[in-house]
């Protein structure tokens, strides 16, 4: 298969809604379903997200289950589903945590980056052409220091 990075989104869309249809049968009705928008990921973690469909597809039993959305939030990949069973959770969750070791951008392996507000997981490379930073370690808000 070709190098899924290089794919723009709509070329990517496009493949997955080719190769796994019963996934995205309800993705014209935005009230089922965002993925009339497209996926929402840099192609870096587009191999990612194809694997993904690939496994769900193989552990998938219900012909009702479709694909609700795929983006980006908090620098990890989220793909959101209906209905869903332990099976599919189980890939996704496992996807999930894949994505916070691989670059959105490139693919390579990446790790948490920030700019300001914004995180995104990201090779060195990646992160010094967009500037962004190691991210410091998340402190837990403590409401007894109040």
């Amino acid at each position: 298969m070709k190098d899924l990075t290089t794919l723009n989104h709509k070329q990517f869309s496009d493949l997955l809604v080719k190769n796994f249809p019963h996934f995205f049968q309800h993705m014209e009705d935005i009230r089922c379903s965002l993925m009339g928008f497209g996926v929402e990921a840099e192609s870096g973690w587009f191999p990612l997200i194809y694997e993904t469909l690939e496994k769900l597809d193989e552990v998938n039993d219900n012909p009702d289950f479709y694909i609700t959305q795929i983006k980006e939030k908090f620098a990890s990949i989220r793909i959101y589903c209906s209905p869903t069973n332990d099976k599919a959770w189980k890939v996704i969750e496992c996807a999930e945590k894949k994505s916070m070791s691989i670059c959105e951008i490139c693919g390579k392996r990446g790790k948490l980056m920030e700019r300001g507000y914004w995180l995104k997981t990201l090779c060195k490379n990646c992160s010094t052409l967009l500037d962004y930073k190691n991210c410091k370690p998340w402190k837990a808000y403590d409401e007894t220091k109040k």
